[in-house]
């Protein structure tokens, strides 16, 4: 089933997809009610040389060998030890939020950390922890190799801890989540109604085709004649109807007179030749029509016609 199946089967059965369209938008505007959107603190940290570094012939006797290496090296080292998985562990046993992330600026040393919280406590909280977090990180890689407090690298705040918004992609994504389910129900439940719908209109139509196929049919179509069994009584043909033609005349024929399968002889008339049946000297006809040779016919009386021409000149018709 095709894209244009299912719109088909859906305007088909509107009466099942419209109601859960219905509840869809009611589902998702009751998660629009229901679901907080997150917020999203941000906090800027400065990396600050020491004042005797803009001299560069005072750099050796600083003994910092994050000078020798730049800025951006210190700022980097210090950004992947403070989002280590451990720290990020502790935050949210604290009831803080793990959603951290730390870019680092170049070329200027700035490390701009950014922390997505569910509440505006939450975010806020959880900015200040991490900065912190910076902050000792800075240090403790200069205590490592015994930087003197005139060669050490500082670290400034530059916001004030108020860089806060709201952001509304948890409610995008329960929305998404919400109407993609509500679509999807919908267009299983009208093709599940439609397919139960057309096996029960299939059951009901199968006994009336069984039915036309039992019955037999014609060459044209139509129901064919039933034919009787070899032992059913044959119905008996119709009586002969006597056919007069002017000049000719009927002469019965006695029942016992005829043997089955052949017609006798007519007397002679007046002395005359006697008519010969079945097209033979003198025309005569049996009831009016023509027989073929051999053909059987029904017991009991019959009637032949004569000709005219079996009568003498003279002689008076009866």
């Amino acid at each position: 089933m095709d894209f244009w199946d299912l719109t088909k089967v859906i305007l088909r059965r509107w009466y099942v997809a419209v109601p859960m369209l219905i509840l869809t938008g009611l589902a998702a505007a009751y998660t629009m009610t229901t679901v907080q959107p997150d917020y999203k603190a941000t906090a800027y940290v400065q990396l600050i040389p020491p004042p005797e570094a803009s001299i560069t012939t005072n750099i050796k006797s600083l003994r910092n060998p994050w000078l020798d290496l730049g800025l951006g090296s210190l700022n980097t080292a210090a950004t992947y030890a403070t989002v280590d998985r451990k720290f990020l562990n502790q935050l949210k046993t604290d009831g803080m939020s793990d959603n951290v992330v730390i870019e680092n600026g170049y070329p200027a040393p700035i490390a701009t950390v950014e922390v997505i919280g569910t509440s505006k406590e939450q975010a806020t909280n959880t900015a200040n922890m991490v900065v912190d977090r910076f902050d000792d990180i800075v240090k403790s890689l200069q205590d490592d190799y015994a930087v003197q407090t005139p060669g050490r690298i500082l670290t400034r705040r530059l916001d004030t801890g108020n860089n806060l918004e709201e952001t509304g992609g948890k409610v995008k994504r329960a929305l998404v989540a919400v109407g993609g389910a509500g679509v999807l129900m919908t267009a299983g439940l009208t093709v599940a109604f439609d397919a139960v719908l057309r096996r029960r209109k299939r059951r009901r139509d199968e006994p009336e085709e069984a039915q036309r196929d039992e019955t037999p049919t014609g060459p044209s179509g139509g129901s064919a004649a039933v034919l009787p069994s070899p032992t059913s009584t044959p119905t008996p043909a119709p009586a002969p109807v006597p056919v007069s033609i002017p000049g000719e005349r009927t002469v019965k024929i006695p029942a016992q007179s005829r043997a089955p399968g052949r017609v006798p002889a007519a007397p002679a008339v007046n002395g005359g030749a006697a008519p010969v049946v079945n097209g033979a000297k003198g025309g005569a006809r049996v009831n009016g029509v023509g027989r073929k040779s051999g053909t059987p016919r029904a017991k009991g009386e019959g009637t032949i016609v004569v000709p005219g021409s079996v009568y003498r000149s003279g002689q008076k018709r009866e």
